[in-house]
């Protein structure tokens, strides 16, 4: 139920992610919609399920937000861990995890579409693809050589639709700026945006900014970010420090245990 009231909070559809209790309705879903892999594969924005935590065998019983992928681990947001009841934790897993069951890939590039009218020009030295959809995992179906002039009438994301297809938009120089013609509410567009609805998340959001890891469109700081998309960001932030921090304390202990010997 957890990773169902962060994507409603987000403002993702239930046809991108159902509401449910039930991790093994989930996995039923997902399978039916083919957005379920067995394979070793996440991505950001997966949700990892896990088997084998109740008495059930085999069966879905616990999931996670997969918010950072590594070669080697998985580091997840999750509610109601075994551990940590009733609380929401981030929590790390190795990648060949025997209790890993399979992972749920929402269709994210449903979530939302803005109507625009931007103009640009492609900076994609090699060319830009054109894909049958908002995001890499759609197939490309021509390019826009570098330099070429396109139109954008539509947005999910960093994606932009022209007269062709779907282009990713962190390789366009816009040089119409105009404000969007359906800014939706749910989206974070500027710092202010971040500062009303989420004030905790300003000081990492305010870094990714600054070092380049959220980029805006040419119209705005952050581009109409999702919120599951800057608390990804956040958490990797946090995450990271967290880790650092373990690290460091377990270093300590470690030249405790030397000095003794």
């Amino acid at each position: 139920m957890t990773m169902s009231v962060f994507a409603r909070r987000a403002g993702i559809p239930e046809t991108v992610i159902p509401t449910s209790s039930s991790c093994t309705a989930v996995e039923r879903w997902a399978k039916s919609k083919l957005r379920w892999s067995d394979s070793d594969d996440p991505e950001q924005g997966d949700y990892v399920e896990f088997e084998d935590y109740d008495d059930i065998p085999n069966d879905s019983d616990h999931v996670g937000y997969v918010i950072k992928v590594t070669p080697s681990r998985i580091y997840c947001v999750e509610g109601n861990n075994g551990n940590n009841p009733n609380k929401i934790i981030y929590v790390d897993y190795p990648r060949n995890f025997s209790h890993i069951r399979g992972y749920f890939k929402p269709a994210y590039a449903e979530e939302v579409v803005e109507t625009v009218n931007l103009k640009g020009k492609t900076t994609a030295e090699d060319g830009l693809n054109i894909r049958t959809g908002a995001g890499t995992t759609f197939g490309a179906m021509g390019s826009y050589p570098l330099g070429s002039a396109v139109a954008i009438t539509q947005k999910a994301g960093n994606w932009g639709k022209t007269d062709k297809g779907w282009i990713c938009l962190d390789y366009v120089l816009f040089d119409t700026p105009t404000a969007t013609t359906n800014r939706n509410p749910d989206l974070f567009y500027d710092l202010d945006d971040v500062k009303r609805k989420e004030p905790s998340w300003l000081p990492e959001i305010e870094a990714a900014v600054a070092n380049g890891r959220i980029r805006g469109d040419g119209r705005t700081q952050l581009g109409g970010k999702t919120y599951s998309e800057l608390m990804a960001v956040v958490f990797d932030e946090r995450g990271d420090e967290a880790m650092k921090s373990r690290i460091d304390a377990l270093e300590e202990r470690l030249a405790k245990l030397e000095k003794r010997e």
